[in-house]
């Protein structure tokens, strides 16, 4: 391609150039390029250390910056392949070089060969595609360095600085030429010399790369049941590798479907809903799989179940694997068959409260009433008002509940009571009328105290002595009837329950109010309250009928003699209907009429059984379980960084900030566990045409997908793309971009974290962040004040690199904003400040602002900006963060194709990990990915609604992400943007 071409001869391309420069087998030259090319940056560690390395000979030449190690070690490298025997040696640093010399900047012009763009240009003009845009002129706006620094008082700008940054002992390449022993340091304006430079010494092996470490968590929100814990971070993924295999790299994150990436193209996402997590270090070479750069996690439903490990030996067929409610069974394809036939009877009951997805319990008999424990998803048939239902997903496959259960929490005194003759009497007239009812329709029962957690050991069929000791003994453990209801007692599949009390919630936590609401919602357990000690100050009758209207359950009178007889007939009739959940079955509903849907379920070839329910689609569904937030750390060099991709806001301390059941988080979750995250690590900044050819590359790795028709099918086009693609996001060429700091600070890490999701069919976003923690700022000053101010001017630089790429950025927000200071741990300051808000500001405001308690923020005034920034006590590192606290930069991309069908397909060829082998389009059997787990969700292969999942605009989408860029600014570099915006123009052709 002319365009890749092109960049590879610009001046800045190190690494081509370096290929040039060794066929001139030309020392000097050679000398001259290392010298002149590639900066100086110090190791992670002591600068002294001269074997040190801060990311590798690649990285550095993709950069244009190395250790003093790192250039002698290219160096080295450089002229051995010329032809000249060359060893790395030490020797003391040449007086001349001080930290002026060491560190002077190194910039190699970006100037590709103009013919070669011209003719791509031409190119694009005979293939019919639109000229590109123009460029938009960005403003800067006021100097935030100088409002930063004009907000912090003198005391807290100061930065810690570096004392070793310039060693005694500094490599020196010792090559010989003609016969002739010379020796090249090539610093400042030193040239090759002849003579042993003073001390010289072996130069020892170079040090290995550090470490960095990626951990993907998250927190859930599972279904009521679940094994998983809910309300809390849970590690799904995580990986560790050295810097010099990151460093110039992406790591991509995605959740894919275990069913493989040709359902995910038939089908979509949204329906596959077993997940692996996978952290992958994308290489040069899509096609060539290397198992160590490849970390796969925990198997993982999108409902927020995490179960066991996704790699692992396959088991016996019988063994059980973890699902998500205990074991699940396996069966041997033909045990499974025997099982099959079976089947008698299937008695079903479906839950649309989360409507459009559905749950179904079931009890799968045979003949004689026997459960048929261990079918799996391809044993079943389903359908919803009619429509086939081409992806079901099976979490449950085995009775272990007998009977409904009913609890009886007890928080009642004899002295709330007008005598204890009355309290005596509704004990044991409840206690016979709950015998009398369970001898109609069976049931167990267990009386706990509010506050107390129900024993799975002490489910019992009701005796009327026991009940009534039990009432006259349980009391309160804590005055928390939200959480008595709402909580552990409903995974333990209660049916109904009577809640006798006084209802007073002076224990109960607000912030799990939300939660265990969703929860009581969710698992449509009926709550009969029974208000007690009216007389008394601390009952708060309220809350129970909040919570039986909550519930759908209704509200008793102690005082009516009527009440046992009527609670016992109020639990016959919630237990009435009662389906055991050996089964449970989730799928997608087709949204629309009717309202009343009758759901059909058959076993798969069999006609002797089926099953029905009915259920109508509810005016106001409920968020579905799922997780609540996902999150990414990232520890490199002693630093670390905890970033948010999407969700609910977690504190400094990793305790949620809000609901964990807030329908907009769970929404915004889903969308990312269908999205692509890519995290990006560079050397300081890539060159411009480093980073452009990158863009390209990705572009020629889905040619093969974009010379098929429109018209193909699925396994055409994993065919065509069965070596993977390389998926480079566009906009991380703009984001990465070299930016201009200050003279007296380096930047000694970049890492961008790009999340994409679709928000609509025809949206998708792109949320940027310059990972603050891990974007380390090194001063070459040692007075504190002047190193802070410079590590202020350097880090913000890179934020204007933001608001030049996205139309919404915090940078832009902020510009000229008066900036009120909150020091980090000041809460005293920040609770005021948040008070100071209107109403409809203060919420947005308040879980961004606790997550970074940990640094000085600096907020605009009233807080309308909808941005701030967050300054790094101890380095002076500044990031503008928007409220979102995803990072700094937001754009929406729209075009006349599927938004949740692209990020399918761009997820479908990730996940081809290794190449394919006969007709299998499974991708993860090559890294031993859980063989079982395959039968959780079935999909099936054909149009959904008559539409088949292709639309997904131009092919290069699958490499370059969303198009909508809309003309980015290079900071006035004209020839980089002017590249950028032709591989826009590529993309943005949408398709049909």
């Amino acid at each position: 391609m002319d365009l890749s071409a092109a960049l590879r001869a610009s001046p800045d391309h190190l690494a081509f150039r370096a290929e040039s420069i060794v066929a001139s087998k030309d020392s000097a030259k050679i000398v001259d390029f290392v010298r002149d090319s590639l900066a100086v940056v110090p190791p992670w560690g002591d600068a002294g250390d001269y074997t040190a390395i801060r990311w590798g000979r690649a990285a550095a030449l993709r950069g244009g910056q190395g250790t003093l190690r790192e250039r002698a070690d290219i160096l080295a490298d450089l002229l051995t392949r010329a032809g000249f025997k060359a060893t790395v040696m030490a020797a003391d640093r040449p007086s001349s070089i001080g930290v002026a010399q060491m560190y002077r900047q190194r910039t190699p012009p970006f100037s590709p060969a103009a013919g070669k763009v011209d003719s791509a240009r031409s190119l694009l003009r005979q293939a019919g595609l639109p000229a590109a845009q123009a460029q938009r002129t960005f403003a800067p706006g006021p100097d935030p360095t100088a409002a930063i620094l004009a907000a912090l008082p003198a005391d807290l700008q100061r930065a810690r600085v570096r004392t070793d940054l310039l060693p005694q002992v500094v490599p020196v390449v010792q090559f010989v030429e003609g016969g002739k022993t010379r020796y090249a340091f090539a610093l400042d304006d030193l040239g090759v010399g002849d003579s042993a430079p003073s001390g010289l010494r072996t130069g020892g092996g170079t040090s290995d790369a550090p470490v960095v470490s990626i951990t993907v968590s998250a927190l859930s929100e599972p279904a009521v049941g679940s094994t998983t814990s809910g309300g809390r971070l849970i590690d799904l993924v995580s990986a560790s590798w050295r810097l010099d295999k990151v460093v110039r790299r992406q790591v991509l994150l995605t959740f894919s479907p275990t069913a493989g990436p040709q359902a995910v193209i038939d089908n979509g996402l949204d329906g596959l809903t077993v997940r692996v997590p996978f952290l992958r270090v994308q290489t040069e070479n899509p096609g060539a799989t290397d198992p160590s750069l490849i970390a796969a996690g925990k198997l993982v439903t999108v409902q927020g179940d995490v179960l066991g490990p996704a790699v692992a030996a396959p088991p016996a067929p019988g063994t059980p694997i973890d699902g998500p409610y205990g074991p699940l069974l396996s069966l041997s394809d033909s045990d499974r068959a025997a099982a099959e036939g079976r089947v008698a009877t299937i008695k079903v009951s479906a839950n649309a409260a989360a409507f459009p997805e559905v749950e179904l319990l079931m009890d799968v008999a045979d003949a004689t009433g026997a459960s048929v424990d261990g079918l799996d998803a391809r044993s079943f048939s389903v359908q919803d008002g009619g429509a086939q239902i081409g992806a079901i997903s099976v979490y449950s496959n085995a009775r272990r509940q007998h009977r409904p259960r009913v609890l009886v929490i007890y928080d009642s005194y004899v002295d709330w009571w007008p005598s204890a003759a009355a309290k005596s009497k509704l004990d044991s007239g409840l206690a016979s009328a709950l015998v009398a009812q369970a001898a109609k329709s069976a049931f167990d029962v267990q009386v706990v105290g509010m506050g107390a957690t129900p024993s799975e050991g002490s489910w019992a069929a009701p005796d009327a002595a026991a009940l009534t000791a039990a009432f006259g003994s349980r009391f309160e453990s804590a005055d928390d009837p939200w959480g008595s209801a709402g909580g552990a007692a409903l995974d333990q599949g209660v049916n109904a329950i009577i809640c006798i009390s006084d209802f007073n919630n002076g224990d109960g936590d607000p912030n799990k109010l939300p939660s265990y609401q969703h929860r009581i919602a969710a698992a449509h357990v009926p709550v009969f309250a029974v208000p007690s000690g009216q007389a008394f100050g601390q009952f708060n009758g309220a809350v129970g009928t909040e919570i039986a209207a909550f519930s759908g359950g209704a509200t008793f009178d102690t005082t009516d003699a009527a009440t046992p007889g009527k609670l016992a007939e109020a639990v016959g009739a919630a237990i009435g209907s009662w389906v055991g959940a050996a089964y449970r079955l989730r799928y997608l509903a087709a949204t629309g009429a009717p309202a009343q849907r009758t759901v059909n379920v058959g076993i798969t070839g069999h006609k002797q059984a089926r099953g029905t329910a009915t259920y109508v689609v509810p005016a106001r569904p409920i968020p579905p379980p799922s997780f609540a937030g996902l999150y990414v750390t990232i520890v490199a060099g002693g630093l670390q960084s905890v970033r948010r991709i999407a969700g609910v806001e977690v504190s400094n301390r990793g305790a949620p900030i809000g609901a964990t059941g807030d329908a907009g988080a769970i929404a915004e979750t889903r969308a990312a566990m269908n999205g692509v995250t890519t995290i990006a690590f560079e050397p300081g900044s890539p060159t411009s045409s480093a980073i452009l050819d990158d863009v390209v590359s990705s572009l020629l790795s889905v040619e093969p997908i974009a010379e098929l028709p429109a018209s193909a099918t699925s396994a055409e086009l994993l065919k065509a793309g069965q070596n993977g693609i390389r998926r480079v996001p566009i906009a991380l060429a703009s984001l990465l971009r070299p930016t201009p700091g200050d003279a007296n600070a380096l930047a000694g890490l970049k890492v961008a974290i790009l999340q994409e999701r679709a928000v609509s069919s025809t949206v998708i976003e792109q949320h940027a962040d310059l990972a603050i923690g891990s974007n380390p700022v090194i001063p070459l000053v040692t007075d504190p004040a002047a190193a802070f101010k410079a590590v202020v001017a350097t880090s913000v630089a890179a934020c204007a690199a933001e608001a030049a790429t996205f139309p919404v950025s915090a940078y832009a927000n902020l510009s000229g904003a008066a900036l009120t200071l909150i020091k980090a741990n000041d809460y005293g300051v920040r609770d005021a400040w948040l008070a100071s808000l209107p109403s409809d500001q203060q919420a947005a405001w308040k879980s961004p602002i606790i997550a970074y308690d940990d640094y000085h923020r600096l907020v605009p005034a009233g807080g309308k900006a909808g941005a701030f920034w967050v300054i790094d006590p101890g380095s002076g590192v500044a990031k503008a963060v928007l409220l979102d606290s995803t990072g700094g930069g937001l754009i929406r991309a729209g075009c006349n194709y599927d938004a949740f069908d692209s990020l399918a397909m761009s997820i479908a060829f990730l996940s081809v990990l290794c190449s394919f082998g006969g007709a299998a389009l499974f991708p993860f059997w090559c890294i031993g990915i859980q063989v079982l787990a395959v039968g959780m969700t079935v999909a099936a292969y054909f149009k959904i609604n008559g539409k088949r999942h292709d639309d997904v605009g131009t092919p290069f989408s699958l490499g370059l992400g969303a198009a909508g860029l809309a003309g980015v600014d290079f900071l006035g570099l004209e020839a980089p943007i002017g590249i950028m915006l032709m591989l826009i123009t590529l993309q943005g052709a949408c398709r049909g």
